[in-house]
């Protein structure tokens, strides 16, 4: 890494110089010899680290931050892990079908928390199927009979949260709402999971780092680094000998002022 150098430390080392190797040499501010030898070449000199600052600082994981830091991510096979959207399965209910009722694609649900799911797939409940709507009604009823729906048809449809996120995993019987004409209540019979917040800058660049730090098999780096390769994994710790989470292995350990452990009696390991 350069040692960045400012002009007025450029300045101060060239007037040490002269002073050791021409004491003579007037020197003082607006001299034709300060101008000459101290002021000219050190402001070019300060340039030129200003401009070798600039490129150490585009290249350093330290001070990247979005796209800059997943181009320079890249040159190393890593990506940042893209957040994710919930999905699930929402019960529309209907207290009556005497026409066909039309469930178009992005159709929005709204939870009680205020969180829109949008329909995946369009579908058409029939008046011809109603024996079918019924059914699925009467498989959910203790559901719905919970929520204080009395409806006696229903349909299921697949739903996803129109944003990215953890806030859209929502418990069951959380949807409420909706803006499909034709449907008479909404509830969900099951929690909605996988949504996922987008990684961090911050984390990103833990992940990068140990790609290169924990390289080796069987370092405590490298097993974290491996653990968090995987895109469904958040976060990893490894516990290891002398760990209080590993103390139930009869391990002893004894710590040093500077912290440092040292293991006196391994144990059995951990169980």
């Amino acid at each position: 890494m350069v040692r960045s150098r400012t002009i007025n430390d450029l300045i101060l080392d060239s007037l040490d110089f002269y002073k050791t190797a021409q004491p003579q040499l007037d020197l003082k501010p607006n001299q034709v010899a300060r101008d000459l030898f101290v002021e000219g070449p050190c402001n070019q000199l300060a340039r030129i680290y200003e401009e070798i600052s600039q490129i150490s600082s585009a290249q350093s994981l330290s001070q990247s931050l979005g796209t800059d830091l997943a181009a320079l991510a890249a040159n190393f096979g890593s990506a940042p892990k893209k957040g994710s959207a919930s999905s699930g399965t929402a019960l529309l209910t209907f207290s009556s079908i005497d026409t066909d009722i039309g469930i178009n694609k992005g159709d929005i649900i709204i939870s009680s928390s205020g969180i829109s799911f949008s329909v995946s797939n369009s579908t058409t409940v029939s008046v011809l199927n109603k024996n079918t709507y019924r059914a699925i009604a009467s498989k959910y009823q203790a559901d719905l009979d919970y929520v204080g729906i009395t409806d006696q048809y229903a349909v299921e449809v697949i739903v996803t949260a129109t944003t990215t996120g953890s806030a859209g995993n929502i418990s069951k019987y959380s949807l409420k709402n909706t803006t499909i004409a034709g449907v008479s209540n909404v509830t969900n019979p099951s929690a909605f999971g996988g949504g996922k917040e987008a990684e961090t800058d911050a984390s990103f660049k833990r992940r990068i780092l140990g790609i290169f730090s924990g390289s080796n098999t069987g370092t405590t780096t490298g097993y974290q680094t491996t653990v968090l390769a995987d895109p469904e994994v958040i976060d990893a710790v490894v516990v290891g000998p002398g760990d209080v989470l590993m103390t139930r292995d009869g391990t002893v350990v004894n710590t040093a002022a500077d912290g440092t452990q040292t293991i006196v009696s391994e144990g059995t390991g951990g169980k």
